[in-house]
């Protein structure tokens, strides 16, 4: 309230000044609630770019952050997260994926 006159803070630096906010938080906040284009990396956008090899398997929540926004334009950025929300809920699980029941509509490997 204090330092930001009760306003909600519209940059990442800012955000996460705030006790609990991360970059994910941060991002979310800024593509959803101000259009100011920023990927968030939950566990389904996490799971989903290792498991159809978009990025490592060892890589971190920043480098796939940074893959998904190498690949797409910032306009694409909210709905690629909200799409791959969805798709992690209904389609890949954790356990059980059933992706491949579902056509490959992009291939990242030549990105």
């Amino acid at each position: 309230m204090e330092d930001f006159d009760g306003q909600v803070p519209q940059t990442r630096e800012e955000l996460e000044s705030l006790a609990g906010v991360g970059r994910k938080t941060a991002n979310v906040v800024m593509s959803v609630g101000f259009g100011i284009p920023a990927f968030a990396v939950d566990t389904h956008v996490e799971r989903i770019c290792k498991h159809h090899d978009i990025v490592k398997k060892s890589a971190t929540p920043l480098e796939v952050e940074k893959r998904v926004m190498d690949v797409l334009p910032p306009e694409e950025w909210l709905a690629a997260h909200q799409a791959m929300i969805y798709f992690g809920r209904a389609i890949c699980h954790p356990k059980n994926p059933e992706c491949d029941q579902y056509p490959q509509l992009y291939d990242f490997s030549n990105v």
